[in-house]
């Protein structure tokens, strides 16, 4: 990710997460906990069943099941790319519950998990067959065009709410 996106990206963020501290009183501080350690969880479950799929490894009891694959090279590609994703971005919930909790932040963690999921973006990216696309230059480009759309000045939460859905894809699909 280049410095160009950071910045591009930092246009539509919170200008100031003041009304957000404001509203994480205990009863929403508890929901979310709870609601990422429920995820982290389901992402743990994912993630041994990616490593039955993809890498042979696992629980007998799931080889099991005989099925002939429904699925061609790049198919499977794709969904080892989607189900690593999400499972980093379950590993990326402790980190959430650290931050909440204001307990130490591994931040060579993060960013592990960061380049975790970048790696699984390009073997999606190679799965749908997109290899000659820059990533940096076109993917995150339009990325920031939508979101150019999405807040014409800057980030208001009344813009995060009425999405024009339409016009958004129609910039990620030209």
């Amino acid at each position: 990710m280049n410095k160009k996106y950071i910045i591009d990206a930092s246009r539509t963020d919170l200008d100031s997460y003041k009304d957000t501290l404001n509203r994480l009183d205990e009863l929403t501080f508890s929901s979310v906990s709870f609601l990422l350690e429920d995820i982290e969880s389901s992402c743990k479950e994912l993630d041994d069943l990616k490593k039955f799929l993809f890498y042979g490894k696992g629980d007998d009891n799931k080889k099991t099941i005989k099925s002939k694959s429904l699925f061609n090279d790049n198919q499977a590609r794709l969904l080892h790319s989607l189900i690593g994703i999400i499972t980093e971005a379950g590993e990326l919930c402790n980190q959430a519950l650290n931050v909440l909790k204001e307990k130490n932040i591994d931040l060579v963690n993060i960013l592990e998990e960061f380049g975790d999921i970048a790696w699984y973006q390009a073997i999606g990216v190679k799965a749908i067959k997109l290899e000659d696309i820059n990533i940096d230059t076109d993917f995150l480009k339009k990325n920031i065009e939508k979101l150019k759309a999405r807040y014409p000045v800057k980030f208001t939460e009344h813009h995060a709410l009425n999405r024009d859905l339409k016009k958004e894809r129609k910039i990620l699909e030209g």
